[in-house]
């Protein structure tokens, strides 16, 4: 019999991460995603990338970056799954800690939105011990921008980057769209 942890690893298609624009054209650019530090919630590995198996959120992070500069990366979670441990993580005991780590200028102004994703946040992370994951494009499967919020400078050069890997782009007019897009 298949424990929980092994059907979810083995389960993952499509993962979804959000970032803002300049992000993701410096992904593009250097075709390396750039890992976050480690901390107790993935004790075993220096660096993760923060996905979720949901296309969009209703409360919670990234509901906050919806007033701004966003972007929806479509990634190959079996893809990613051959090459790096992708681990489930719950926030229901970990909102304290979330509020003490989060190093975000903009954690007042959104504090309400992220302090709700204590009952409602899905969030997979794919661990790994070097600072980034290189050659990272391999693992996108489309992109989808938000008309409403995305910088139109940074717009060109996701598109410019993401003709070359031959990366979908997807373009929402509203926000309703963008959440369901995938």
């Amino acid at each position: 019999m298949k424990s929980l942890y092994t059907y979810i690893n083995e389960s993952e298609e499509l993962l979804y991460h959000f970032t803002n624009g300049r992000n993701l054209v410096n992904i593009l650019k250097t075709d390396k995603f750039i890992g976050c530090e480690g901390d107790s919630m993935s004790p075993n590995y220096k660096y993760y990338m923060s996905t979720t198996r949901q296309p969009y959120a209703g409360t919670g992070y990234p509901t906050g970056m919806f007033k701004r500069d966003i972007c929806k990366i479509v990634l190959d979670g079996r893809k990613l799954n051959s090459k790096y441990k992708i681990m489930p993580v719950t926030w229901f005991k970990g909102s304290k800690n979330l509020a003490i780590r989060d190093n975000d200028p903009h954690w007042d102004e959104y504090k309400e939105d992220r302090m709700k994703q204590t009952n409602t946040e899905s969030e997979d992370r794919v661990c790994f011990n070097t600072p980034t994951i290189p050659h990272f494009t391999k693992y996108i499967k489309a992109i989808v921008l938000d008309t409403n919020t995305i910088d139109p400078s940074d717009a060109d050069y996701i598109i410019k980057y993401a003709d070359k890997y031959g990366i979908d782009v997807l373009i929402a007019q509203t926000t309703k769209e963008f959440l369901t897009m995938k």
